[in-house]
């Protein structure tokens, strides 16, 4: 890991990639609301300008666990997308 230094004097590790690592126990309140109503999907508090990686993988989690509980479907889409 790599150390940076905060604004506060602490210091954060980060991964090689230069991302800092998701926690042990990952933050798993639905923050943006998702839901199903009548077969549609809905964001209730959509979000706005910038998220952090941790808001990315909390939302994009929220959203297959409804949408593709198995991952199956997830999991085939997710290979394409990294070809590309």
């Amino acid at each position: 890991m790599i150390s940076l230094n905060e604004e506060q004097g602490g210091k954060k590790e980060l991964r090689p990639d230069g991302f800092p690592p998701i926690p042990a126990k990952p933050d798993t309140a639905n923050h943006f609301i998702v839901g199903v109503s009548e077969g549609m999907f809905v964001i209730q508090r959509t979000p706005r300008g910038y998220l952090t990686r941790e808001q990315c993988i909390n939302l994009a989690a929220w959203l297959i666990a409804l949408a593709d509980p198995t991952t199956a479907e997830f999991a085939r889409v997710l290979q394409e997308i990294k070809k590309s």
